[in-house]
């Protein structure tokens, strides 16, 4: 038997099946049970609670505190330092230094205005033309200490 013919043979039978279970198709029926009677127990008689003891009502929440703010602690080193460069010398141009400074060495003299050359050297300047604003405070403070001593 050639395969065409085992198909055509499966094919005929399954109809055939398809037909006689559509022919004998049973509807079911559900057959539904009486739900069981539920005995009602009887209730338990209801007996007064003893008083209950009076409790303070909770306090109301409270906010959080404010985080604490801390300020940066400077040494007493540093902050002397810094409030000496706060202020400020006399003068702020180069002109106004070197006419201080030419004051300063006409009013101490020879002698005590050498000193002047030291205040340079500890500024870290040789030549009163190349400091700088930022240190003409130093340089003034220097000299100051030079003429009162």
């Amino acid at each position: 038997m050639s395969l065409e013919a085992k198909i055509d043979n499966l094919s005929a039978v399954i109809e055939k099946l398809i037909s006689v279970l559509e022919s004998n198709a049973v509807t079911p029926t559900v057959k539904e049970t009486p739900a069981p009677a539920v005995k009602e127990e009887p209730k338990p008689a209801v007996v007064a609670a003893p008083a209950a003891p009076q409790v303070a009502p909770a306090p109301a929440p409270t906010q959080m505190p404010t985080p604490p703010v801390f300020e940066p602690v400077t040494p007493p080193e540093v902050a002397e330092v810094m409030a000496e460069q706060a202020k400020k010398a006399p003068f702020d141009t180069a002109k106004g230094l070197v006419d201080y400074v030419m004051g300063a060495y006409r009013e101490m003299g020879p002698a005590k205005g050498q000193g002047i050359q030291k205040v340079l050297v500890l500024a870290g300047y040789q030549n009163i033309n190349d400091v700088k604003p930022e240190h003409y405070y130093e340089v003034w403070t220097g000299i100051e200490k030079l003429r009162t001593a």
